[in-house]
């Protein structure tokens, strides 16, 4: 009777401690996986499910044996025995999941949605909350029909994938992985902002074109880096975007050069004769981030305040939305901003949210003000009154560094002139057959469906001789 009830304690320390440690190894897993697909989650091989169910099944059958035969100090021995076992097996695996990613990775690529990938979307952004820049162009990458992946190097971005509404991606973190995480069908990778990681993947990756997309198009000083020249290819909106490299002074050989339109701007709706009542219009006001240096400070979101102000005094009754960059929500001095604005809003103004989508707002307004930035490109497919409040930093001697501003309403840094804009922007419009003409030449598919050309380039890649000679890079200029 002792010898059972023995037998009974230390069976349920053995079950007890199998449930325990598998709970345990599936959160670790789950923690460290490398891919969004269950199957890529961290799996320690020789110590698979079949080696711990066994160790199990066999600490059974000896209890059960030593019961019969009477061993109860045996049994204690035992149950404790198997405890430390699986203990250092589960210190293994949480090493093994924590420390290493070599074997995780193959197994990763091994996952059938990946493995089969022609395009790979490599993206690093340690300052984005969400993937952004890959998630804008994840609708035009879905068009060309063909398998493509992720390769995300920011553990908190791996939480926006796993759905169906998303692509299969994996997580590395460890650059000395990247010449290993390419599946053997994968042709073009793809990319969406100069971030620093994206120079260890082209450099580990020769045998692949990697192609710059970059997340919008604008005059400032990211659409024209010098770090564009270690890429393959440059896609761009139109022929105003090459010019800007070459004007900059960044020499990037034309053939290496592809023009794709804005797949993006499908969302917009071109509207350039749309009427409106100019005592009530709606107007929107989106401006860009303040950069972290000099040369990238082009926002007017000090001023916003005194912006929307002098709306309201030039024409009290228009309806404003405000929308900012999502960077300036991690501003230092953001409380303060929301709250001026905020107030000067009132009751006839909205404060979009960050979920609010630009293009809605696009279409909405009749007139949009922003700063020199993407949105002011993105918003001129539509053929509205555009304003842009020029930065401080805005010269006549360095006009030729913003082209796009040809084809907008410019308001003076110190605001003198708003007044006069607002009532121009709103009645007669003098600038309209301008916009229409600087569209061409900042969309090189003007006429087209946007993405329709973004498509047929990237399939003419994918269907090239992927053992043709890797294109000779330069090397940006330090």
């Amino acid at each position: 009777m002792i010898d059972f009830t023995v037998f009974c304690l230390c069976a349920a320390v053995v079950i007890g401690v199998s449930v325990w440690f598998h709970r345990q190894e599936v959160m670790a897993a789950d923690a460290s996986r490398v891919s969004s697909d269950p199957v890529g989650r961290v799996t320690l091989s020789p110590m698979d499910k079949r080696l711990r169910l066994g160790l199990a099944g066999i600490t059974l059958v000896a209890l059960l044996v030593m019961a019969m035969l009477g061993g109860g100090w045996a049994l204690v021995l035992l149950a404790a025995a198997y405890t430390g076992v699986r203990y250092c097996l589960f210190l293994l695996f949480r090493l093994h999941a924590g420390n290493s990613q070599s074997g995780l990775l193959v197994d990763a690529v091994q996952v059938p949605a990946i493995q089969q990938a022609e395009i790979a979307f490599f993206f690093s952004g340690i300052d984005l909350a969400e993937p952004q820049h890959l998630q804008m162009w994840k609708d035009s990458l879905d068009a060309v029909g063909r398998p493509w992946f992720a390769i995300l190097t920011e553990a908190h971005h791996m939480a926006f994938f796993g759905g169906d509404d998303m692509p299969p991606a994996i997580l590395v973190k460890d650059a000395s992985f990247y010449g290993s995480v390419l599946p053997k069908k994968t042709k073009l990778v793809l990319y969406a902002n100069n971030a620093q990681k994206n120079r260890a993947m082209v450099a580990s990756n020769p045998m692949v074109k990697h192609i710059q997309l970059l997340h919008g198009d604008s005059d400032k000083p990211p659409s024209y880096s010098v770090l564009t020249k270690i890429y393959d290819y440059v896609f761009v909106a139109g022929q105003m975007a090459i010019d800007r490299y070459r004007d900059n002074g960044v020499t990037i050989p034309a053939e290496r050069f592809r023009i794709v339109g804005r797949p993006q701007l499908a969302a917009i709706k071109p509207d350039p004769d749309r009427t409106h009542d100019a005592t009530a219009p709606i107007i929107g006001y989106m401006p860009t981030w303040r950069g972290f240096y000099e040369d990238t400070q082009f926002s007017s979101l000090d001023r916003a305040a005194r912006i929307i102000a002098g709306i309201r005094e030039n024409t009290p009754n228009a309806k404003i939305v405000f929308k900012p960059h999502p960077l300036s929500y991690k501003d230092p001095d953001w409380p303060a901003y929301k709250a001026a604005i905020t107030a000067a809003l009132g009751p006839n103004g909205r404060f979009a949210d960050q979920e609010s989508e630009p293009f809605d707002i696009y279409n909405e307004v009749d007139t949009l003000i922003t700063d020199i930035s993407s949105v002011m490109i993105d918003y001129l497919f539509s053929g509205k009154p555009l304003i842009v409040i020029l930065p401080e930093l805005y010269t006549e001697e360095n006009a030729w560094r913003y082209p796009s501003l040809r084809a907008a309403y410019l308001v003076d840094a110190k605001l003198e002139n708003l007044a006069d804009i607002l009532t121009a922007a709103n009645t007669d419009d003098p600038m309209r057959a301008k916009r229409l003409e600087m569209q061409k030449y900042a969309f090189g598919d003007y006429g087209r469906p946007p993405g329709e050309v973004f498509v047929e380039t990237v399939r003419a890649l994918l269907a090239e001789n992927s053992q043709e000679a890797v294109i000779e890079r330069v090397e940006p200029d330090e």
